[in-house]
């Protein structure tokens, strides 16, 4: 499972030509959400980040259950970011991400980003959930073979 989550994150980072993506999972009992997975990180500072629903930008798209973007089309992005923990940490200007959910529940939230300010694309935003709907269908036929 890790390999296939590295390798998704890396070609997620191709194609939509970002510089950074994670994935962070929701925990089910202390509904903390960690970034387990990261491609493209320039420091380890992503390890300590730890959210509850509503806060920084995993917290955001869990809360709101629907994809949260910050970038040039954001008025005061650049401001915005400063509220945003992995933004800091990886100096990025630019952000993406969308909820990972297997039947109706939260999972966690996929993410790329940026080093420069940019705007994503409307394809790229698919792209991203399109990429999480299969990371859930992986994550789910995982859960299964464990039980």
């Amino acid at each position: 499972m890790q390999v296939q989550i590295e390798y998704l994150l890396h070609s997620l980072r191709e194609t939509t030509s970002s510089d950074f993506s994670a994935l962070g999972f929701l925990e089910p009992l202390d509904q903390r959400i960690r970034c387990d997975y990261v491609s493209g990180n320039q420091n380890e500072k992503f390890k300590n980040i730890v959210l509850r629903p509503g806060k920084g930008i995993a917290g955001e798209v869990l809360r709101r259950r629907r994809p949260f973007i910050l970038d040039a089309s954001v008025q005061d992005a650049g401001m915005q970011r400063m509220n945003f923990p992995i933004m800091l940490a990886e100096n990025l200007q630019s952000a993406a991400a969308v909820p990972v959910r297997i039947s109706e529940e939260d999972w966690g939230v996929l993410l790329v980003a940026s080093r420069s300010l940019r705007q994503f694309l409307s394809r790229e935003i698919e792209m991203l959930e399109q990429s999480a709907d299969r990371l859930a269908v992986l994550l789910r036929a995982a859960e299964l073979k464990n039980d």
